[in-house]
């Protein structure tokens, strides 16, 4: 199971996601310092998947062996590009059809979450409702809609299965002052 953690996102970024769609074998990216002088570039050597090891742990999501290069982004000021987050500091790609830029809300609803301890699933979308009380290290969920800081999940019963084979639906925190707190997984 592929699991990332947001941290530090504001709620008006956006995220940029490469490789969508119809891209080929051959498709690469370029990331480009505030001057254009290159930074980084993402590409296939030798027919292998794309990769970037400078990137590896400072951007939202980099899973090279599946085209994951997922980053927080926003509109540029420079026509044709975005600026993407790299570690603490913005850089420049270039706009192309094989990149997808959604908001924050529909990446959450987009991929499989989880629970935990620290942030339990809730009867309601109220950090004073009651916990629902599940082995938090078993259970994945599909998110459903969002409603403020909380994103409603139902036990994802095509992975991990639902404990005692209850279709288990409740509450997640998603979001607290301002930041993405949700745990989530690619696949299952």
């Amino acid at each position: 199971m592929l699991a990332f953690t947001v941290l530090n996102s504001h709620a008006q970024d956006k995220v940029l996601m490469l490789y969508q769609g119809n891209y080929s074998e051959g498709t690469k990216y370029k990331i480009l310092n505030s001057d254009k002088t290159q930074f980084a570039e993402i590409k296939s050597v030798d027919g292998n998947e794309p990769s970037c090891p400078k990137l590896k742990g400072k951007i939202l999501a980099y899973y090279d062996d599946y085209f994951i290069f997922h980053f927080r982004a926003k509109q540029s000021i420079q026509p044709n590009y975005f600026e993407v987050k790299i570690g603490s500091v913005y850089k420049l790609i270039e706009k192309s059809n094989t990149m997808e830029i959604i908001s924050q809300e529909d990446y959450i609803l987009k991929y499989y979450c989880s629970a935990s301890k620290q942030n339990p699933l809730k009867i309601s979308p109220n950090e004073k409702s009651k916990s629902i009380t599940i082995n938090f290290e078993d259970v994945g969920f599909v998110c459903l809609e969002i409603k403020g800081d909380w994103v409603k999940v139902k036990c994802n019963k095509d992975c991990e299965g639902c404990p005692n084979g209850k279709n288990i639906i409740g509450w997640i925190r998603w979001r607290k002052d301002r930041k993405v707190i949700l745990k989530q997984y690619y696949n299952c």
